[in-house]
């Protein structure tokens, strides 16, 4: 059971990370940000549940919520319309 709901919560995590990834307009944004966006997606997808804590798992959440906060702000300043509608993650 533990092992299904950590891999539901990283799930989540390549989900949100994938969305943001997908809505950024790629001509827009630096490249350099798109690769790293390909990376972390690829590393989540990779990874090993048997070998992972529930603090690496707490740890890949405060990640993807701190991303989502800098995301935010970035999209106030600018005055651009979010980029989803949805739940918060």
């Amino acid at each position: 059971m533990a092992s299904t709901l950590k891999q539901l919560r990283l799930a989540s995590c390549v989900k949100t990370i994938v969305e943001i990834h997908s809505s950024l307009d790629q001509d827009r944004v630096d490249p350099i940000l798109v690769r790293k966006f390909k990376d972390l997606e690829e590393s989540l997808r990779s990874v090993e549940l048997k070998g992972v804590s529930e603090r690496d798992v707490l740890r890949v959440e405060e990640a993807t919520n701190r991303l989502l906060q800098e995301l935010g702000l970035l999209f106030e300043y600018s005055r651009r319309q979010p980029i989803h509608q949805g739940l918060l993650h």
